[in-house]
């Protein structure tokens, strides 16, 4: 029985496109999972913050939970709207470590941060530090004052 094959050019052609795909279907993969390690999915937080300056702060350190007031005293915490009742609940059920960032907006009347802030005082559990601008930098990066 004799069997005929195809010319050898043919199938050198047909073999090459298919491998040529495989490379790029790799490198694609590697780097869809690089940067699902790399990035950090977290919310953005509320855009209409702006912070108050300061001339004199250090830089802070990335914190595990983020407090955001804005200037009509909306309460976000880690990017869930509280109200301050509910705000206190999630305090007494925080330890003493936990470190919280606060985010209030310059244009927030006083009283009502302190409000905010008083449910910590009372509680005594949290660590909590105001995040402010440097005036120095010119990005307008966050930076914190000293931990209250």
């Amino acid at each position: 029985m004799i069997r005929q094959l195809a010319p050898a050019s043919s199938l050198r052609r047909q073999h090459n496109s298919d491998d040529s795909m495989i490379p790029m279907i790799n490198v694609v993969f590697l780097l869809l999972i690089f940067f699902m390690i790399a990035g950090q999915v977290r919310p953005n937080g509320d855009d209409s913050i702006e912070l108050p300056s300061a001339g004199m702060g250090k830089q802070a350190e990335r914190l595990p939970h983020r407090l955001e007031v804005n200037q009509n005293s909306v309460i976000r915490f880690d990017g869930e709207q509280l109200t301050l009742v509910q705000l206190e609940s999630v305090i007494a059920a925080s330890d003493r470590a936990t470190a919280i960032a606060v985010l209030a907006d310059k244009n927030l009347r006083a009283d009502e941060l302190d409000k905010v802030l008083a449910l910590f005082r009372d509680a005594g559990k949290a660590r909590v530090t105001l995040m402010v601008r440097h005036d120095d930098t010119k990005s307008g990066t966050a930076g914190g004052s000293d931990s209250l």
